[in-house]
């Protein structure tokens, strides 16, 4: 048994970047994503990449640093670094620790909520009073005197588990 500090290296786990180097995986990042999404997604994502990405990311204090400089469309350009992390996570080109990391700092922010309200009452009335007539239709189906007073040909026999059906 070998003493604690001397086992044999793990060539594999050395072997996985720890950093970001779009500009090397770009090719195959593109064809993957064609593969997966429509080339609409994919032409946003590239371009938010090609724009923002252009120097290898070391660290997430780096990534960090670099998500600061972005004035417009940050939320795509999240969305585009996780497209990557997700690539890089699949091919097993960089190691589960880093990718998680990097995650933490590239969280893809919520958009607002729709608070819109229109204005025509007169459509809302309707709807209203439609669902509602709906509503105490169902809750009259399921009130314990409806079922009670069915007639005996619509329940089950105490006796006979067949169901005697609606003639």
């Amino acid at each position: 048994m070998l003493r604690r500090g001397f086992e044999p290296r793990s060539w594999a786990r050395e072997a996985l970047e720890k950093r970001i180097d779009y500009s090397k995986d770009r090719k195959n990042f593109i064809i993957w994503m064609k593969e997966r999404c429509s080339t609409g997604h994919t032409d946003d994502m590239v371009k938010y990449l090609d724009r923002y990405l252009t120097t290898k990311v070391s660290n997430p204090r780096q990534l960090f640093e670099l998500i600061g400089t972005v004035e417009k469309g940050k939320r795509h350009f999240y969305m585009a670094i996780r497209d990557l992390l997700k690539y890089y996570e699949i091919f097993s080109l960089m190691d589960e620790a880093s990718l998680i990391k990097y995650r933490k700092v590239v969280k893809i922010p919520k958009t607002n909520i729709d608070n819109y309200i229109p204005e025509d009452e007169k459509s809302h009335g309707k709807r209203f009073s439609q669902s509602s007539t709906t509503l105490l239709n169902l809750a009259n189906c399921f009130s314990p005197n409806s079922i009670t007073s069915m007639p005996l040909e619509y329940t089950f026999s105490s006796h006979d588990t067949s169901f005697k059906g609606y003639s």
